[in-house]
């Protein structure tokens, strides 16, 4: 949909179609300065699953040499990942047509940078959304939900072989356990629904609102955890400490 279709693609757009298809077509041999010759259509060699299309939108070229983050940030890496810093949202759409469609339909929605931040499941059925999710501007504050994730994954990126892992491990917890949450919730809310749509629709409510507000709680938990970090570490380096005398 954006490529110009000139030599700039070769390196800002071709190993990001690159990278996708051999994700899911691993056995899928071709050069990544081979752009033009890529299929435009193929099938997975599996059935892809919510985490395969989470772990596309995080892919960032991690453990080769055209990783932007984890050899310290590199500006000049000539490679576009998938997964840049400028990203305001990524999200993942899933439609299970066997299902009523108030949970059949599902946006996960992951703020900002998707390696840094978690995918959080709104419902088709979810009647409101937190205020934090109405607000926000392109300045920093401390309420919109988009800045609760933004100022994380800034701090992160101050040096992120380091603060990195501590937040993939923490989303990573939070992403399964909202999963495992998810499937004991939809069947609850199909036993609901066969006697009050009322009671399945407040039921759907009330857990997809506490997904949210945990997430972003976790999110300011994090922030301060890596500020507490990055405090040590800048002590560290300019200790200012007499060297004589104990302080």
């Amino acid at each position: 949909a954006y490529t110009r279709d000139d030599d700039r693609d070769r390196t800002y757009n071709d190993p990001r179609v690159w990278v996708m298809q051999k994700r899911l077509n691993p056995s899928l041999e071709q050069n990544p300065d081979a752009g033009r010759s890529f299929p435009v259509f193929l099938t997975p060699e599996r059935k892809g699953t919510i985490e395969d299309a989470k772990a596309l939108m995080r892919d960032h070229f991690a453990g080769t040499e055209h990783d932007p983050y984890g050899h310290g940030l590199r500006g000049d890496e000539p490679w576009r990942p998938i997964c840049v810093f400028r990203t305001y949202e990524a999200h993942v759409m899933q439609v299970r047509p066997w299902l009523p469609k108030e949970i059949g339909q599902v946006i996960y929605v992951a703020l900002g940078m998707a390696d840094l931040s978690v995918f959080i499941p709104f419902y088709a059925g979810l009647t409101q959304v937190p205020a934090s999710w109405s607000k926000g501007t392109d300045q920093c504050d401390t309420e919109s939900a988009y800045w609760k994730f933004r100022r994380l994954q800034t701090l992160a990126m101050t040096d992120y072989p380091k603060l990195a892992p501590i937040v993939h491990e923490a989303f990573a917890a939070f992403e399964a356990e909202t999963s495992a949450a998810q499937q004991r919730m939809e069947e609850e809310y199909l036993a609901l629904k066969a006697t009050s749509e009322a009671a399945a629709r407040s039921h759907l409510d009330a857990f997809n609102l506490k997904v949210i507000a945990e997430a972003e709680a976790l999110a300011e938990k994090l922030l301060c955890r890596l500020f507490t970090i990055r405090t040590a570490d800048i002590e560290a380096l300019v200790p200012a400490k007499n060297r004589k005398n104990k302080d």
